[in-house]
């Protein structure tokens, strides 16, 4: 590949998708450049990539027939897991650098300005946020998320373990 290789390889049923990327975690490359690649799994072949502003320092994750996975470019994208095409992309407006957590109907990350997010997995548009800057104005979370029992976990920068519950959190 052209890039360096961040997150952890995902694997669907055929295929395995890598997040590339110049950069690290804290700050982009001069010249930043990123993308996803997706390999046939039994050959290795490429079978198709996505170019991106940015780094992709995230895991990929995938639910049914598409990937999920943020971007230092502030943006979070679903693609057509077998065609790589977009089938959605949101502005965050803050570099992503956790590997999304997918259920059934929601995508959960943090962003680099310590706000978790919970995105809709059809489309993309936004079900809430927490700004955990009430606990500390100086949280990054780089951390990714876990999701079990209809609670979200996630770690923050700044030594802080967040739980959020059953109540969908206010804005």
């Amino acid at each position: 590949v052209d890039l360096p290789v961040w997150g952890s390889p995902t694997i669907s049923e055929e295929l395995i998708y890598f997040g590339l990327g110049k950069g690290n975690f804290v700050e982009s490359h001069q010249v930043p450049a990123g993308g996803v690649i997706a390999l046939n799994l039994k050959t290795g072949e490429e079978v198709w990539s996505f170019k991106t502003a940015d780094a992709v320092l995230t895991a990929i994750s995938f639910m049914k027939n598409y990937v999920y996975f943020g971007c230092r470019d502030g943006y979070v994208y679903a693609l057509e897991a077998k065609t790589g095409d977009i089938f959605w992309k949101t502005p965050i407006d803050t570099p992503i650098v956790s590997s999304p957590a997918v259920t059934k109907d929601s995508i959960y990350f943090g962003g680099t300005n310590g706000v978790i997010y919970c995105l809709e997995t059809k489309t993309g548009d936004m079900n809430w946020w927490y700004n955990t800057d009430d606990v500390s104005s100086e949280i990054k979370i780089y951390s990714s998320p876990a999701v079990a029992n209809g609670k979200l976990y996630i770690g923050s920068s700044d030594r802080y373990l967040f739980c959020l519950g059953d109540a969908v959190p206010t804005n």
